[in-house]
């Protein structure tokens, strides 16, 4: 029987704008999808294993 276990790793984004890597926790503090430090809004989704960019917005 084979089970499958939920990743509790917290997601992380890159932003484009000031190169900071933000964890999603941080993110759903805001009221939009944006950067916490800069407050651009094109952020890009980090992808494991080898962390592939994957657009966000």
């Amino acid at each position: 029987m084979e089970r499958y276990v939920e990743n509790d790793e917290d997601i992380e984004y890159l932003c484009p704008n000031c190169g900071a890597i933000v964890k999603r926790s941080e993110i759903e503090l805001l009221p939009s999808l944006m950067c916490p430090r800069c407050g651009f809004r094109g952020l890009f989704k980090l992808k494991r294993p080898g962390k592939i960019l994957f657009r966000a917005v």
